[in-house]
């Protein structure tokens, strides 16, 4: 597949090739709600399970190499580094 596909249907191809290889993933990987955020150059999750995408980046990537990268967030949400940090500095104790 091409970066031809509008970025949410390339974003439920990677999904699914995602779920196909690694099913136990397949909760967490759909519960991913996709956001546009162009400004952001690739992709992100957050807490929320939002999962912030690039459309320039989508189109640059294969559908494989979204899937490990939608995989590689979904990872960020298991292992709860998609939670706020405490803030952190000088200022802070």
């Amino acid at each position: 597949m091409s970066s031809i596909l509008p970025a949410r249907d390339k974003i439920a191809a990677a999904r699914l090739r995602l779920i196909a290889r690694q099913p136990y993933l397949a909760s967490i990987v759909m519960s991913l709600r996709p956001v546009e955020a162009p400004s952001v150059g690739t992709m992100g999750v957050d807490a929320g399970l939002r999962l912030y995408y690039d459309p320039a980046a989508i189109a640059a990537w294969t559908v494989d190499g979204l899937a490990a990268v939608i995989d590689h967030e979904a990872l960020h949400v298991v292992m709860d580094h998609a939670r706020p940090l405490p803030a952190h500095g000088p200022d802070q104790d």
